[in-house]
């Protein structure tokens, strides 16, 4: 990932919050030569240093998780247009303002007894904000057991994460100033999450 150290992140609890957050990544795997990208939603474990996924047992991909030369994801967050316009300073051009966390990684497939304790991690996470959370005790016990053979559970051991969170930093306060307002001028909910991160920025 290019890197300028303007961006960079350094704080490691900031970059798992990120993953926490925005935990439906993209899932990169290099095997003899063969690269295979999915988008996976991943369950963070903090305590051991792990990520957790499915993927179908009819998507190759899993295939290649034991073993692999390479494992990494990729966890993208808010995204938006950055106007010149908005910049105090002249002469300048259009850009893009992002946040993204990439994880690099020992990857191993789940033995199948796992994927209950797995499913019931994720439903559970995102269930949490319903007022009445569904759960998989609702599934019949012979339909969740022929589900259960249809994915395939793994993990990735984190060894390096990688945070860019690009947010105008190489740009003086007063162009930072306009980028915030013009992001807040904006319809879509991605400028305004930007804006506020960037909010954020200038308290700091």
């Amino acid at each position: 990932m290019y890197m300028p150290a303007s961006f960079k992140v350094e704080d490691r609890s900031a970059m798992l919050d990120f993953i926490d957050r925005w935990s439906f990544g993209v899932l990169m795997t290099l095997k003899a030569g063969v690269l295979e990208v999915n988008q996976v939603p991943f369950i963070l474990d903090r305590e051991n240093n792990r990520l957790y996924g499915h993927l179908a047992r009819q998507n190759d991909q899993w295939k290649e998780l034991d073993g692999a030369d390479e494992t990494r994801v990729l966890f993208q967050g808010p995204h938006a247009y950055v106007s010149p316009d908005w910049y105090e300073s002249a002469g300048m051009v259009p850009t893009w303002n992002f946040m993204s966390v990439e994880v690099r990684g020992r990857s191993e497939l789940l033995p199948p007894e796992r994927l209950p304790w797995l499913l019931e991690q994720l439903s559970d996470k995102h269930e949490a904000a319903f007022d009445e959370p569904w759960k998989m005790s609702k599934v019949p016990p012979a339909r969740l057991e022929a589900m259960m053979k249809a994915i395939v559970g793994f993990s990735i051991d984190i060894e390096t994460l990688n945070g860019k969170f690009k947010l105008s930093q190489n740009r003086n306060p007063q162009d930072r100033a306009g980028v915030i307002a013009g992001l807040l001028t904006q319809p879509d909910e991605n400028s305004r999450l930007i804006a506020q991160r960037m909010q954020l920025l200038q308290k700091d």
